[in-house]
C-alpha cells in the first residue's frame, strides 16, 4: 500500500513538472510564432529575450537581444532599441562584464530620453547604481540611484521611489554615514503602504540606530516593525525582527532578555523548519552564554549551530561558528584545540573569497601562536593579515594588527619597535574614530542647515499667502459693510429686548454664583491649611529625629536617622509645593526635583558649583499620587549617590527625568565604585532598596542597575497620573 501512494505521488510531481515546462514551451513558442506574422519583430524578439532572462537563458537572452537591436534601429523604433540595449546590459551584467553593461545601459537612457520615457530612464540608472554598488563605487551607486529617483518622481510611481530610496539608504549605510541613510530609509518608509514591507522599513531604520549604539531608538522601531508584521501575518520577518532586538539587548549587556528575544525567534524559525535560520539564531544564544562566562553552554549551542551550517552548506556562518568555538578555547587556555578551529575558519573563509573573515582568521591564528610562543609562526599569519587588510582596506582590523605587532615585538623584546607599533596602533585608532565622528557630524550639520533654510522659504510662502487673503478679505470687507449697517438697526433693537431679559435672569445666577465662589473658597483654603499643617507635623517629626541624633553616638544608627529625616524631608516639600502653588492637585517637577537634590547635596556637604552636576529635568505637573512615591524613590537613589558615589572633591553626578512617548524615564549615574558585580537588587535587605522595589511596583516600574564608570540607574514608569 505504502508503495502505491509514493508511485502515485511520483506520478503527480512528474506530471505537474510536465505542466510547467510545456508551459514555458508553449509561451517561447506564441512570441515565435507571432514573429512569422509580425512586419516589425523588434519588440516580439525583445519579449522572447525577456523570457530567456527569466529562466538564465543567456545565451538565448543575448541572441534576441541583439536581434531586436537591429530589427529596432532598422525601423527606427527608439523605445524597442532602448529596451534591447538594457537586455543586452542585462546579460553582461548577468556574466560580471561590469564595464559593458553600464555602457549599453547608458545607451538606453540617451535613447529614452530622446522620446521622454522617465519610468524606462529611472529603471535604466537604477541598474547602473546596482553595479556600481556591487564594485563597491559607493559615490557613483548614490549618484545614479539619486539620478533614477528624480525621473521616477517624474513617473509619480511611489512603490518604486520608495526601493530606490532604500537602496540609497543601503549604500548611506555601507560606507557608515549613518545620518543620510536614516534619512533615506525614512523616505522610503513614508511611500510604503503594506504592512510588510512598513515593517521591513521599521526594521531597517531600527538596525541603524542600533549600529551606532541608540539602542533605545533601535528597540523602539524593532517593536513597531513586529506590530507590524503580526498584522500581515509575515513570520519569518517577525523572527528576524525579534532576532535584531534580541542583538540590541546583546550589545546594551542586557543577556536575561536577549536570550529570551533569541529563544521566542528559535521557536518560529524551528516551526517554520528553516535550518539556516535556526542554526543562526543557536549562534547567536551562544554568543550571549560567551558574554556571560558560561562557556559550557556556549560550546553546545555552537556546536549544534555547526552541525546545521555543515549540514545545509552555508560555509560563510560555519567559517564565523568555527572562530566562536576557537575564541572558547582561547578563553579556556586550550591553545591547541583553539588553533585547530581558527586554521579551519580560516580555510573555509579563504575558500569562499572572503577577504574580512580571512583577515580575522589570520589574526586569530597569529594570536594563538603568540601566546604558545611560537613567535615564528605569529609573525608569518600576522604579515598574511597585513597583506590582506591593505588589499582588501580592512581598517578596523589593520588598527588590531599594529597592536599585536608591538605584542609580538615585546615578546622577542625588541622593545623600541614594540613602542613604535603601540604608538601607531594609538594613532590610527584616534585618527579614524575622529574622521568617522567629524563626518557624521559634518553631515549632520548640514541636514540641519537645509531643514532651517527649508522652513524658511516655507515661512516666506505662508507670509505671501497670508498678505493675498488680507487683501481679499479687505474686498470682502467693504462690500459686505453696506449690508451689515443696515442689519446692525435690527439686531439692535431685537439684542435690547433680549438685554432686558437677559439682565433680570443674570441677576439671579449672579447671586448663585456668588455663593458657590464663596464655598468653593473656604474649601480651598481648608485643603491649603490641611497641606501646611501636614508639612508643619513633618518638619516637626524631622526636627525631633534631629535632636535625637545628637545624642546618639552609634554611627550606623545616626546614619538611619539621617536617612529618616531625609525621607520625611522629600514628604514634606511635596506638601510645602502644594501649600504654595495655585494647582492644589499637582507640583511642577523641575522646581521639586532641583529644590529635593539641593537639599540632599547640603545635607551631605556636596559644593554643586565646585563638582560635576548635570540636571536636566523636563517639567510636568504630576499628580500627588504619582509624585509621593517617586519623590521617596528619587531621595533613596539620590541619598545613595551622594554617600557612596559622590567624591567631594572631583565627583560627577547626573541626573535626567523626562517623559518619552506615554512613560516617564529616570536616569541617575555617579563616578564611585558601582556595584558589586553579584549585587542582586532584588535579593538586598537594605531597606533603601526595600522601598526602591516596593515603590516601584506601585508605579509599574522597570529598574536597572548596571556599572559603567560609576553606577547607572534607570528607571521607566508605565503607571503615572498627570495633574488636570
Amino acid at each position: 500500500m505504502r508503495d502505491v501512494k509514493i508511485n502515485l505521488l511520483l506520478l503527480v510531481l512528474f506530471l505537474v513538472l510536465m505542466n510547467i515546462c510545456k508551459g514555458y514551451a508553449n509561451n517561447i513558442d506564441s512570441l515565435q510564432l507571432q514573429l512569422t506574422k509580425q512586419y516589425d519583430r523588434s519588440k516580439l524578439y525583445n519579449e522572447l529575450a525577456e523570457e530567456y532572462k527569466s529562466n538564465s537563458q543567456l545565451d538565448s537572452l543575448k541572441l534576441y537581444a541583439d536581434s531586436a537591436r537591429i530589427e529596432a534601429i532598422a525601423k527606427g523604433n527608439q523605445l524597442e532599441e532602448g529596451n534591447a540595449y538594457i537586455n543586452i546590459g542585462d546579460y553582461h551584467y548577468y556574466v560580471s562584464q561590469y564595464d559593458s553593461s553600464i555602457y549599453h545601459y547608458n545607451k538606453a537612457v540617451s535613447l529614452f530620453q530622446a522620446i521622454n520615457q522617465s519610468e524606462e530612464i529611472a529603471s535604466a540608472y537604477s541598474n547602473i547604481g546596482a553595479i556600481y554598488y556591487t564594485i563597491s563605487d559607493f559615490d557613483k551607486a548614490i549618484y545614479f540611484f539619486r539620478k533614477a529617483a528624480e525621473y521616477q518622481k517624474i513617473n509619480n510611481d511611489l512603490q518604486e521611489l520608495a526601493i530606490i530610496y532604500n537602496n540609497i539608504a543601503t549604500v548611506y549605510y555601507q560606507i557608515s554615514d549613518y545620518a543620510n541613510s536614516i534619512e533615506y530609509f525614512t523616505k522610503s518608509l513614508d511611500l510604503k503602504i503594506d504592512n510588510n514591507s512598513i515593517a521591513k522599513g521599521l526594521n531597517n531604520i531600527a538596525s541603524v540606530y542600533e549600529k551606532i549604539g541608540s539602542y533605545d531608538k533601535a528597540i523602539d522601531y524593532y517593536y513597531k516593525s513586529i506590530r507590524y508584521s503580526d498584522q500581515s501575518n509575515d513570520e519569518p520577518l517577525k523572527a528576524t525582527t525579534l532576532n535584531n532586538i534580541a542583538g540590541a539587548y546583546k550589545d546594551w549587556g542586557q543577556y536575561k532578555k536577549a536570550l529570551e528575544l533569541y529563544n521566542e525567534a528559535l521557536h518560529i524559525k524551528t516551526k517554520l523548519k528553516d535550518l539556516d535560520g535556526k542554526a543562526n539564531l543557536l549562534n547567536n544564544i551562544g554568543l550571549v552564554y560567551k558574554l556571560k562566562r558560561d562557556n559550557s553552554k556556549a560550546i553546545m549551542y555552537f556546536n549544534e549551530a555547526k552541525t546545521i551550517f555543515e549540514q545545509v552548506g552555508n560555509l560563510k556562518r560555519l567559517a564565523i561558528t568555527f572562530s566562536n568555538i576557537g575564541a572558547i578555547k582561547e578563553q579556556d587556555k586550550e591553545y591547541n584545540r583553539a588553533l585547530n578551529d581558527y586554521t579551519k575558519s580560516l580555510e573555509i573563509s579563504k575558500q569562499i573569497k572572503s577577504p574580512y573573515n580571512s583577515a580575522l582568521g589570520y589574526l586569530n591564528v597569529s594570536r594563538i601562536y603568540l601566546k604558545m610562543n611560537n613567535l615564528q609562526k605569529a609573525e608569518l599569519f600576522l604579515n598574511k593579515c597585513i597583506i590582506e587588510s591593505r588589499e582588501h582596506e580592512l581598517n578596523s582590523i589593520e588598527i588590531d594588527v599594529f597592536k599585536m605587532l608591538s605584542e609580538l615585538y615585546q615578546a622577542k623584546k625588541e622593545y623600541k619597535k614594540a613602542l613604535d607599533y603601540y604608538k601607531q596602533y594609538e594613532i590610527i585608532k584616534d585618527s579614524i574614530f575622529t574622521i568617522e565622528k567629524h563626518k557624521q557630524l559634518n553631515k549632520l550639520n548640514t541636514q540641519y542647515e537645509t531643514d532651517k533654510k527649508n522652513k524658511a522659504i516655507e515661512f516666506l510662502n505662508i507670509q505671501t499667502k497670508q498678505q493675498e487673503l488680507e487683501i481679499k478679505a479687505k474686498q470682502q470687507e467693504r462690500n459686505l459693510w453696506l449690508g451689515i449697517s443696515i442689519l446692525a438697526f435690527f439686531i439692535g433693537v431685537i439684542s435690547l429686548y433680549f438685554y432686558i431679559n437677559k439682565k433680570k435672569l443674570s441677576d439671579k445666577l449672579k447671586k448663585k454664583n456668588d455663593f458657590i465662589e464663596k464655598m468653593l473658597n473656604e474649601k480651598d483654603i481648608l485643603l491649603r491649611e490641611i497641606h501646611h499643617r501636614v508639612k508643619n507635623n513633618l518638619q516637626i517629626i524631622s526636627s525631633l529625629l534631629n535632636m535625637q541624633s545628637k545624642y546618639l553616638s552609634d554611627e550606623k544608627t545616626k546614619a538611619i536617622v539621617t536617612d529618616s529625616q531625609n525621607r520625611i524631608k522629600s514628604m514634606s516639600l511635596i506638601h510645602q509645593k502644594l501649600y504654595q502653588e495655585e494647582n492644589l492637585t499637582g507640583i511642577d517637577t523641575n522646581l521639586y526635583f532641583t529644590e529635593l537634590i539641593d537639599s540632599l547635596s547640603l545635607s551631605y556637604g556636596l559644593d554643586k558649583k565646585a563638582l560635576s552636576f548635570v540636571i536636566e529635568i523636563e517639567p510636568l505637573f504630576l499628580d500627588v499620587d504619582t509624585l509621593i512615591p517617586l519623590g521617596l524613590i528619587v531621595n533613596e537613589v539620590i541619598t545613595n549617590a551622594f554617600k557612596y558615589g559622590v567624591d567631594k572633591n572631583n565627583g560627577a553626578f547626573t541626573f535626567i527625568f523626562r517623559k518619552v512617548n506615554e512613560e516617564l524615564d529616570l536616569f541617575v549615574k555617579d563616578n564611585g565604585q558601582g556595584i558589586h558585580k553579584d549585587f542582586e537588587p532584588k535579593k538586598s535587605k537594605s531597606y533603601g532598596m526595600k522601598l526602591i522595589h516596593s515603590l516601584g511596583k506601585k508605579l509599574k516600574a522597570d529598574i536597572h542597575f548596571k556599572n559603567n564608570q560609576g553606577l547607572e540607574i534607570s528607571m521607566i514608569i508605565h503607571k503615572f497620573k498627570i495633574a488636570s
